[in-house]
């Protein structure tokens, strides 16, 4: 694990590049640029507000406010899994004929998505801040921790989906089937304590519901998640991201001919 990590380091510009040429690429030739990436999950907002109105936003102070804050959260873990799985396939030719350790492809899309969401993010939520005179918390100290723990997630995820891609090809349009029944078990726009009692077990093991309910509890209310959750959670993070990166760095030698 180390020599993974020292890898990363070696080839930091090389990765730094490509995480520049990716984010460009996203707006060249468009005339509106960013206004493309604000436009889903403004549109997804809006979309659940008219849904749900008098039936969930009865029961919830701010509901876009609230909205927000499970969407945006949820796009960036969403649509970086979706565009990482493709990410080895994508560099095909680049991976058969140079050398540079391949585990920096599926991470590229995790560091331009996230950066793309942090934009997203200030533009969305300042706003709403203003709005409805949130301000700014010293609970916001937190948020680096929980964007972080959400940010090693999906990367251990990104590496398991892209490797998967490669071997059966199939394994995208999977992924987008998992990923619909993973929104609806994820409280992006209900409350955990909506979802019928017998089942908020299954809530209860899913880390995104912890990280969205982290996130709204850091800036709608002004308090610091409790850190034995906090713990919990970031334990299986860590698991997970490293048990991740071992199944690749072992089946990595492979790539170039299986690409």
């Amino acid at each position: 694990m180390f020599k993974w990590l020292m890898d990363l380091v070696e080839y930091r510009e090389l990765f730094l590049y490509l995480v520049y040429v990716d984010i460009k690429s996203r707006y060249k030739g468009t005339s509106l640029g960013l206004f493309w990436s604000l436009l889903n999950p403004v549109i997804t907002i809006l979309i659940f507000r008219l849904a749900f109105i008098g039936v969930v936003q009865a029961r919830i102070q701010h509901y876009l406010f609230f909205l927000a804050l499970g969407v945006i959260p949820w796009q960036f873990f969403s649509n970086t899994l979706s565009t990482s799985s493709s990410s080895l396939t994508g560099f095909a030719s680049l991976i058969r004929n140079a050398h540079f350790p391949r585990k920096i492809i599926p991470l590229i899309q995790v560091v331009s998505n996230f950066v793309n969401s942090l934009a997203v993010g200030a533009i969305i939520l300042i706003p709403f801040m203003i709005t409805y005179h949130s301000g700014f918390y010293i609970s916001f100290l937190a948020l680096p921790l929980v964007a972080g723990i959400e940010l090693v997630f999906v990367s251990g995820l990104s590496l398991v989906v892209s490797y998967l891609q490669v071997k059966f090809r199939d394994a995208q349009v999977i992924l987008s089937h998992v990923m619909l029944f993973w929104f609806f078990l994820t409280p992006v726009f209900y409350e955990r304590g909506m979802f019928e009692s017998r089942f908020r077990w299954i809530v209860a093991l899913n880390p995104m519901a912890w990280i969205i309910r982290w996130f709204r509890l850091i800036v709608m209310d002004g308090k610091f998640p409790d850190s034995k959750s906090l713990f919990i959670v970031g334990t299986f993070v860590l698991i997970v991201f490293f048990v991740s990166a071992f199944f690749f760095e072992k089946e990595e030698p492979y790539l170039a001919e299986e690409v």
